[in-house]
């Protein structure tokens, strides 16, 4: 957390010895993401004359998360132009029952982008019942449980739907 970091800075004796190396602090993580839906912006339109402008996020309450969507709030709609339509935010205990419905919300909110901020098995969840819902978005962000080898299994081959994002530092 950005935080922790700024522990750092105010007492400096105290916190000498603390030192992020991975993961990325969550307004860097959101940085890094603003970058990428960018990319995928310029990519679509250029490879396919897609354009994509409405963008939502689904996400776990958790504090982590808060400074990645307010980086993103902030440059997707003054740096590419997006809107925010929908910000769905769930418990990270989340039953996989509750998933289908965040579809069709989601869906119905006219997101042509949907943007997870993702820890837990709420991501596998995500993945796992698109195919079923079949909306008309693309899943493009933060599902930590992709990172797994299990995630095929897991979703039951629906994470062919998503795009993640890996940040190499």
């Amino acid at each position: 957390e950005d935080r922790f970091c700024k522990n750092v800075y105010d007492d400096y004796t105290k916190y000498k010895y603390f030192f992020r190396c991975m993961p990325l602090n969550s307004s860097t993580l959101g940085g890094q993401l603003a970058a990428y839906l960018g990319y995928l912006k310029s990519y679509l339109w250029g490879a396919h004359s897609i354009n994509f402008t409405e963008v939502a996020f689904i996400h776990e309450n958790l504090d982590w998360v808060n400074a990645s969507i307010d980086r993103l709030q902030v440059a997707l709609p003054a740096l590419l132009g997006m809107n925010i339509v929908d910000r769905i935010g769930f418990p990270q205990n989340e039953p996989s029952s509750s998933f289908p419905a965040y579809h069709v919300q989601l869906n119905a909110s006219g997101a042509q982008v949907v943007i997870p901020i993702i820890s837990s098995t709420g991501g596998a969840y995500l993945a796992g019942t698109y195919g079923a819902v079949q909306p008309n978005y693309l899943i493009v962000g933060i599902n930590v449980p992709s990172q797994l080898g299990t995630h095929w299994v897991s979703t039951s081959t629906m994470c062919e739907y998503e795009v993640t994002l890996q940040v190499a530092y």
